[in-house]
């Protein structure tokens, strides 16, 4: 995970080379036949390439079903741009964090069932390697789905009937791809379960009904119904929890007027799979405007919210109140992670 830089007021101070400078004359370079063969030969250490993304809110912008859609990372507090915009394909518009390796200079998308991967070549995501799915793990045309980038850098998709599977689907099989290597073929990974839904209860109330979707142990999403203590279930509670802050901990909007939002308008939930209940704590206090989105920065401890009113920060522990930033952008295109 990179480490983010905050950049306040848009204001980048360059530092430039503060070393000694030494005035003395210099010596006369070796002739050629004066150099000595057994020196050692100085090694160049492999640089990393510069991170295809700045740190910032990661922005959609495009027209339509245009073939490509524009990247644009603003700044969190004053909503300016940051680093220069670079160009994706069309398919991958609503490119997630984990769609980009560790660099953010490769992105994997599926199209026409096929899984690809792109390498940002001059500001341009272009295709680099293009897997067609295999037909040999079942019946039904097989299309990639779900791909991502894993920690070892190699790529991950699930392969299953369609472009998605239902609930109650059959099991489809997990391949991995190396991004460097488009020629070889995708490796079996094995099994892919289906997706699933669990039925849990808040851990503490009486009256709940959360459920859980999940693929496997990868739960992707989950939908919190409840009613407090005390109240009907015609005043109860309503949480959508897509934003992933781990494994077990997701970040949840409130879907119901602030008089009905038990856990605030925003809240974090926390699943037990063992017992299969889940807890809530509340991070942001009722709010009567409606939360549209929610990112979650690279360090998993800041919160950018945006609601009909503007954006706002907060941290992941509660602790403080939604702080406004001065981000008025008029069109600033569609949010998709903080970077």
């Amino acid at each position: 995970m990179r480490r983010i830089i905050t950049v306040s007021a848009a204001v980048l101070l360059l530092l430039g080379g503060c070393g000694r400078v030494d005035d003395s004359t210099p010596e006369a370079a070796p002739s050629a036949g004066n150099v000595d063969e057994g020196a050692p030969t100085p090694e160049t250490t492999p640089q990393a390439p510069p991170p295809g993304l700045s740190s910032g809110i990661v922005f959609a912008q495009g027209v339509g079903l245009a073939p490509t859609k524009t990247l644009i990372v603003r700044d969190v507090a004053t909503g300016n741009p940051v680093g220069s915009p670079v160009v994706v394909p069309y398919e991958a518009a609503s490119a997630k964090r984990t769609t980009f390796d560790k660099t953010m200079n490769r992105l994997t998308y599926v199209k026409d069932c096929e899984l690809r991967v792109a390498t940002l070549t001059d500001g341009v995501f272009t295709d680099s390697g293009t897997w067609t799915a295999p037909q040999v793990y079942g019946a039904g045309e097989q299309c990639y789905q779900k791909a991502r980038f894993t920690e070892d850098g190699r790529i991950h998709a699930v392969l299953g009937v369609g472009q998605r599977q239902a609930p109650g689907s059959k099991a489809g099989r997990v391949v991995s791809v190396d991004p460097a290597t488009p020629d070889a073929d995708p490796k079996d990974e094995g099994v892919a379960d289906p997706r699933s839904e669990k039925v849990y209860k808040i851990d503490g109330l009486t009256t709940s009904d959360t459920r859980v979707y999940a693929f496997g142990d990868d739960i992707e999403h989950v939908l919190v119904n409840g009613a407090a203590p005390g109240a009907g279930v015609l005043d109860g509670f309503e949480y959508h929890c897509g934003v992933p802050v781990d494994a077990d901990r997701f970040l949840c909007s409130a879907r119901t007027d602030e008089t009905r939002q038990h856990f605030g308008s925003i809240a974090l939930v926390t699943v037990d799979r063992a017992a299969s209940t889940v807890t809530m704590k509340k991070l942001a206090p009722p709010n009567k405007s409606r939360i549209q989105h929610l990112v979650l920065s690279p360090d998993g401890k800041m919160i950018a919210i945006q609601d009909s009113t503007g954006w706002y920060t907060t941290t992941l522990d509660g602790a403080g109140t939604p702080v406004r930033q001065q981000f008025e952008v008029d069109n600033p295109g569609e949010p998709l992670f903080w970077s």
